[in-house]
């Protein structure tokens, strides 16, 4: 078992980003370490605000996510679900 990262905010966006929408840095994203299971899209992890970036153009409004093995994900009780275009 590896580090446990607790999710704050669920960020849906409909292109790739270059930088965390939440915390605006761009050499935080983590590509392969979380999965979302509703839309099948590409997600990625910010390792300094710890957000999860969905890139899929549906509408979201519940995710299911899941982590890789060597990381075990924690959603918050009142954690936000954006869209951001």
């Amino acid at each position: 078992m590896g580090r446990i990262v607790f999710v704050n905010e669920v960020v849906v966006v409909s292109k790739e980003p270059y930088v965390c929408p939440s915390c605006e840095k761009s050499d935080t994203l983590q590509r392969g370490m979380v999965f979302e299971n509703v839309s099948n899209g590409k997600t990625f992890l910010c390792g300094n605000c710890s957000a999860v970036v969905v890139v899929t153009t549906q509408n979201l409004r519940r995710v299911e996510l899941e982590a890789s093995d060597e990381v075990s994900l924690m959603l918050k009780d009142n954690y936000v679900l954006r869209r951001v275009e």
